[in-house]
């Protein structure tokens, strides 16, 4: 389905608006640009431009599963672009009320196809006389009447608030004294009024699904409150898990580190008896160290993003690209490249002034990941993995606790990944994990733990099992302990520097959500 616009009186302009609306297409992503490139798809070789907000797009793009929070956004968006628009959806279900213009697969090959389809639609039925209206059930009826004049000029409302007491046929002024004096203090001391402002969930610079609502103080942050993704996936059912249930609804949820959840899950359900899967071992360290290349490039796109450094985010983005499409015994071929962005990254002083000083995290107890190293703790569950240990592995650590320490902490990662790829390559050619076909394993009863270094820091999953059957579930992920770190880091922050805080921290909100 295409929602049309109206069609013009001009008629001899009919043809070019057509071919120009088909050929001009601006996509607003949801999830997030950053899950559309972790998934494979390259954007601008469909000729997908990036919209910043719903006005500006025609298209919007739904990559993958959508949660109901999501799924709520999503409608939101559509209905506040502007007419002619269209719906494309790679991979699961959207929501019902949503209108599907195409459909296709999420791979590139999908994207390409979709993209085409959505053009001949375009070209021939963007303007007409008639228009539908468009409609869903969290949309109150206000915003429908609003939606279907949406090409009109929006309406200002105007306020005002009368003080004092009327006298001599007018109106006097109340005391600036007793006007100021219940607000809440800034630290300079000003009465400030303060509102409060959300981002999210599809805000350009942040993850897709991250939802911040920040109270602020004139242009600081007063107060910060956080919302993520409201996943059931991992609600155990009432028969419990079988093992390859368990194991689906591990690796859905996220679909930015999707091989790190699924080995989690895998060396659970190992150490409650079921057989071990390909290709273990070192095989293991080089699919999750190709994942942690992968989601650290997307990372550093994200966050050129966000400060406006176009180049960083162009040439992370590619990089993230060919890592992905690469054979694994083609991957350490990629490190010369790499060490050429890394210097580029390093030489740039602006990038340094911007994140210098930014987003400073003492180092203290239950941090993980590249947060926790770069503030110089060696907390990483790899140097417990017996394969990693055979490899000579040791954690890298940075000198200081701010953002730029966070940048150069992830920069050292990739050149570190991209050598234990080539040590294991050296040894065996590592293989994608095959399920084994057949009946279901057989699982011993009790409980099992396991845990897994991911691109974010250590996740644990714990596994309680009865009668063949996974009756508990318990998931520790790392973005969830860093969401609590946001109040003290972001406050009296001005607002650009607390999105960029956020961004260096690399949250997720899928893991998160657990």
């Amino acid at each position: 389905m295409i929602h049309v616009a109206r069609q013009g009186r001009w008629q001899g302009m009919g043809r070019l608006l057509l071919r120009a609306t088909a050929r001009d297409l601006r996509a607003l992503v949801v999830p997030g640009p950053d899950v559309a490139a972790a998934s494979g798809l390259e954007l601008a070789a469909a000729g997908l431009r990036l919209a910043a907000t719903p006005r500006h797009a025609n298209l919007l793009l739904l990559v993958g599963e959508l949660p109901g929070t999501l799924g709520d956004a999503a409608l939101v968006l559509y209905a506040q672009m502007m007419r002619p628009r269209v719906c494309l959806l790679l991979g699961s279900a959207a929501p019902a009320a949503l209108p599907i213009s195409a459909r296709a697969e999420l791979s590139q090959t999908g994207l390409l196809e979709g993209v085409e389809r959505l053009r001949e639609c375009l070209s021939t039925q963007a303007y007409q006389k008639r228009v539908d209206t468009f409609s869903a059930p969290i949309l109150s009826p206000s915003d429908s009447s609003q939606e279907e004049n949406s090409d009109a000029a929006g309406d200002s409302g105007h306020h005002q608030m009368e003080h004092g007491d009327e006298g001599d046929g007018g109106m006097s002024f109340m005391s600036m004294v007793k006007v100021t004096k219940d607000l809440p203090r800034s630290p300079d001391g000003l009465p400030m009024d303060r509102i409060e402002v959300p981002f999210g969930p599809v805000f350009p610079g942040l993850p897709g699904g991250l939802s911040l609502t920040f109270t602020l103080d004139g242009d600081s942050v007063a107060q910060v409150k956080s919302e993520t993704l409201r996943t059931t996936c991992l609600r155990t059912p009432q028969a419990g898990f079988l093992p390859d249930a368990l194991l689906q609804a591990v690796c859905a949820l996220d679909p930015l580190t999707p091989v790190s959840y699924r080995l989690l899950a895998l060396r659970a359900l190992t150490a409650l008896g079921a057989p071990a899967q390909t290709p273990g071992a070192h095989g293991d360290v080089a699919l999750l160290e190709r994942e942690r290349t992968v989601s650290h490039l997307g990372w550093l796109a994200l966050l050129g993003r966000q400060i406006g450094f176009a180049w960083l985010q162009r040439r992370a983005l590619r990089l993230q690209l060919a890592c992905l499409r690469s054979e694994m015994a083609d991957f350490p071929t990629l490190g010369k490249t790499l060490r050429r962005f890394d210097k580029q990254v390093r030489r740039n002083p602006l990038l340094r002034a911007r994140l210098s000083g930014l987003g400073v995290i003492a180092p203290q107890a239950g941090l993980r990941g590249p947060v926790a190293r770069a503030c110089g703790l060696s907390t990483d569950a790899r140097t417990g993995d017996p394969a990693y240990l055979d490899l000579a592995f040791e954690p890298r650590r940075g000198e200081g606790s701010d953002a730029l320490q966070r940048l150069y902490l992830r920069l050292d990662e990739l050149h570190q990944s991209v050598a234990l790829v080539a040590a294991v390559l050296s040894r065996q050619r590592p293989v994608e994990h095959v399920s084994p076909a057949g009946r279901q394993p057989e699982l011993s009863d009790g409980e099992a733990m396991a845990s897994v270094e991911t691109p974010r820091g250590e996740a644990r999953l714990q596994l309680m099992s009865s009668g063949g059957r996974i009756t508990a579930v318990e998931i520790d992920t790392p973005s969830r302990a860093l969401l609590g770190q946001l109040p003290s880091l972001l406050r009296q922050q001005e607002l650009g520097d607390a999105l960029t805080c956020v961004c260096s921290l690399d949250l997720s909100p899928w893991d998160s959500a657990t």
